[in-house]
């Protein structure tokens, strides 16, 4: 896998005094990790932008700081957004081993056509979206594929184990958690009618009896 490389800036404004970065155009960037001491850095803003419209948070990064020698591979752990305008206000930057395994969640993608959708007219679920692994940084895959098409019936499941991982990839976890299967048509409808009947049910008055008075 190849590694993205962005140049950054060692930054010492901090606090509520980055909003003159941000006007600026760049955005405040922490990197720590890797037992090392943790680093408050700026990106440009236009820069940050397209890193996070074309890749995902399990892709290397190597930030190249200015005036600083080596590497810093990262992955991104979090991104800070504006409530309202989901304007970048912050990102966490984690510096990983490339020779040490880290832990990320990986997502799941559904592949195929299952018979019980569309013989039977049942509705897929997939109750499991991403799976916990231990992964070297470089082999972090896009996502994992899950094949439908064994969903013959609606008594037919599929579970982590059924999900198609390569070798030397750690599953944390349990192989036997359901990720897919097919309802029956209608469940869902009937279910609504049940709550609404039992919430349509008149409720008996006993006549003399009051509610308790709240504990003091």
């Amino acid at each position: 896998m190849s590694i993205l490389k962005l140049k950054a800036e060692n930054r010492v404004i901090t606090g509520k005094k980055v909003k003159k970065l941000r006007q600026d155009g760049n955005i405040p960037v922490h990197m720590y990790g890797n037992k090392e001491a943790s680093k408050n850095l700026s990106i440009e803003k236009k820069v940050i932008d397209a890193l996070l419209a074309n890749t995902g948070q399990n892709v290397a990064i190597s930030l190249e700081i200015n005036g600083e020698n080596g590497e810093n591979v990262c992955l991104i752990r979090d991104v800070q957004r504006h409530p309202v305008t989901e304007e970048v206000l912050h990102i966490d930057f984690l510096k990983v081993d490339l020779n040490k395994k880290i832990q990320v969640n990986i997502p799941i993608s559904i592949i195929g056509t299952a018979s019980a959708v569309w013989q039977l007219g049942g509705t897929l679920l997939q109750s499991l979206q991403s799976i916990s692994v231990q992964i070297l940084p470089l082999n972090i895959p896009e996502k994992f594929e899950l094949d439908i098409s064994s969903l013959n019936t609606f008594e037919d499941s599929l579970f982590v184990k059924d999900v198609k991982i390569d070798k030397g990839i750690d599953v944390n976890d349990d192989l036997e958690i359901l990720v897919a299967r097919v309802m029956p048509p209608r469940v869902e409808e009937d279910i609504q009618t049940q709550e609404e009947e039992v919430g349509a049910a008149e409720v008996p008055v006993v006549e003399g009896e009051t509610e308790p008075e709240p504990e003091q």
